[in-house]
């Protein structure tokens, strides 16, 4: 029901998941002087290591809203949210391939929580647009690192560290060939 409410925190998301993934530790504690504070901690890639470990129950979360806002019979309401989510949930997909996990699971928790409050004043249509702040808070800067193919330099680096298997054999030619060490292993 907290989903119908539009009280439904995005840290909880693991509790959708049809997987059944244990609960994160979702609160952490503070000391000062006052004594022992909670408050909840933002989940990390640890969390959700993967983007099915967030896309899975996201996307049951989003059939759920889906259902209470077309059960509610507003039909500009049904229509937003459905247009919207689909649209941010394609947008969160792009971000996932162009930029690293974590900043995009930071992006979409603070994004997620944002939306909450507009759905409860009936506004569904803030999925829609990426949010230009948190996009520059989080996902800018934050660039996959694209691996350039192997031009073998690298591979000779790492076989220059390696003894030669044919030479303790007796059938390797000089120079190696692979660049690798020949040199007695037993030695």
């Amino acid at each position: 029901m907290t989903i119908a409410r539009h009280e439904f925190k995005p840290i909880q998301l693991y509790k959708l998941d049809p997987l059944g993934k244990e609960a994160f530790k979702a609160k952490t504690f503070e000391f000062s002087e006052d004594g022992v504070t909670q408050r909840d901690r933002e989940p990390t890639s640890k969390d959700y290591p993967t983007q099915r470990s967030l896309f899975q129950p996201f996307g049951c979360y989003l059939q759920l809203l889906h259902h209470f806002v077309i059960a509610a019979g507003n039909t500009d309401n049904s229509l937003a949210v459905v247009y919207a989510t689909l649209d941010y949930v394609n947008q969160l997909h792009a971000y996932a391939a162009k930029y690293e996990w974590n900043a995009v699971l930071k992006y979409h928790f603070e994004f997620h929580s944002a939306r909450l409050a507009e759905m409860r004043e009936g506004n569904f249509s803030g999925w829609q647009a990426a949010d230009q702040d948190l996009v520059n808070l989080y996902l800018t800067g934050n660039t996959k690192v694209q691996n350039k193919p192997s031009t073998g330099s690298s591979a000779s680096l790492s076989f220059a560290k390696q003894v030669c298997n044919k030479f303790q054999e007796g059938k390797c030619q000089t120079p190696c060939p692979m660049n690798r060490q020949h040199q007695c292993r037993a030695c």
